[in-house]
């Protein structure tokens, strides 16, 4: 690959401040309850940029890993928009149970699940046709929803009977439940997908359970009400907005002990973290706004006005090594290619991380090393379709390095 001269100079301070190698533009999506809209801020600037108009009573929001999409739950008109993020119009309306509150999407990209609260089941959407595939029973009331890394595994919180449904992607059937305090609500999960952190806001804790055994292994005491959680990319940090006490509780997941916490607006509810780490965004019901956390710090950097009654809130992700590794690992492909393409991409994560001038020359190298096995072994040990995420993935990772 041929690199321009100033990633040659520059090339050693990239992966400094960009571990993961990708500079591009993110953007955060925030509901709007009151409005039937969302927000889009420049999150470069945290300034809103545009307003898209959705559902009645937008509640949650998720974007595809490959940041094209953004699917909007909208509360009171029981259906999930469908957003074009380049051109930030709804393309299309998926009707689903009543009360969608959460969204989730698949790490591969290829399945939504949407909880219906009153309804008590999950909706699984298939993003390529945007048509409800089926419909899971779950526990009464289910509110937030994540999905482990590898994508085989769907964490619902119940809040009415006090558990968390585990759905085992693969067949959309329940396969756990585990008793989870008084009334969970938000759930999310560590990037190395053994642990799921479950607000419950009765309690004032965060309910932590071990994704091997089911388990609850501890209990972390937060502010009033905690509402939605988040988690840093690097899985060190767990964000917690208190909508009782206005303030975000900051969670170590090493020790599970309150770091810090956080004075932001009143009714804190949603929470989403910049694709870089450096940021949390926090929506403040009343008073109608967004406030943006230096997750080094842990001060607040600034605070946006933003609409009604903001409530949901995402990141367009920037696709990096990391979550292009746990691509390759949720297709289960044959052990000699996995472990041959995952090498590659942990060569190219070691290169960055090195910091060397022409380490960013390698790293490149080892991504065009990546795409030219799967390219080789597509509808051999490869699907085509997997191939084609797989390479499409890969070029936005090396646009983001600007490797070309």
């Amino acid at each position: 690959m041929r690199l321009k001269l100033i990633q040659l100079i520059f090339g050693a301070l990239l992966p400094l401040f960009f571990p993961f190698g990708l500079l591009a533009q993110n953007f955060a999506y925030v509901t709007d309850a009151l409005s039937k809209s969302v927000f889009v801020i420049d999150t470069s600037t945290n300034t809103v940029v545009t307003t898209v108009a959705v559902g009645v009573a937008p509640f949650a929001v998720a974007i595809t890993p490959d940041g094209t999409r953004a699917y909007v739950a909208n509360e009171l008109s029981g259906d999930v928009s469908v957003i074009d993020t380049s051109t930030n119009t709804v393309v299309t309306t998926v009707t689903v149970g009543g009360f969608p509150l959460a969204v989730a999407i698949t790490p591969d990209g290829d399945r939504a699940y949407v909880t219906n609260a009153p309804s008590d089941f999950v909706s699984v959407i298939d993003t390529s046709t945007n048509a409800v595939l089926t419909e899971v029973a779950v526990g009464r009331f289910p509110f937030g929803v994540a999905i482990t890394p590898d994508g085989t595994r769907a964490y619902v919180a119940d809040t009415s009977s006090s558990d968390v449904s585990v759905i085992a992607t693969s067949t959309n059937t329940v396969v756990s439940t585990v008793a989870a305090g008084r009334r969970p609500i938000g759930v999310a999960i560590t990037p190395d997908g053994t642990r799921a952190y479950v607000t419950d806001a009765p309690s004032h804790s965060v309910l932590i359970i071990n994704t091997s055994t089911n388990t609850v292994v501890t209990t972390v005491a937060v502010g009033a009400d905690p509402f939605a959680v988040a988690i840093t990319p690097d899985g060190t940090r767990a964000y917690v907005p208190n909508a009782g006490s206005s303030s975000v509780s900051v969670i170590d997941t090493s020790t599970d002990t309150v770091l810090a916490t956080i004075a932001v607006g009143g009714n804190p509810e949603g929470v989403a973290i910049r694709s870089d780490g450096t940021r949390a965004y926090v929506t403040n019901g009343p008073p109608n706004s967004v406030s943006v956390i230096d997750t080094s710090s842990n001060t607040v950097l600034t605070t946006i006005a933003a609409g009604s009654f903001p409530v949901g809130v995402a990141t367009t992700p920037q696709p990096n090594l990391m979550e292009l590794i746990n691509l390759v690992k949720s297709f289960n492909l044959q052990e000699g290619i996995a472990n041959s393409l995952e090498e590659k991409l942990r060569a190219a994560q070691a290169a960055l991380a090195a910091g060397q001038a022409n380490d960013l020359v390698v790293a490149c190298n080892q991504l065009n090393a990546f795409s030219q096995e799967v390219t080789a072994k597509s509808d051999k040990m490869v699907t085509s379709a997997q191939a084609n995420r797989l390479l499409n993935f890969a070029n936005q990772v090396e646009a983001g390095l600007a490797c070309h």
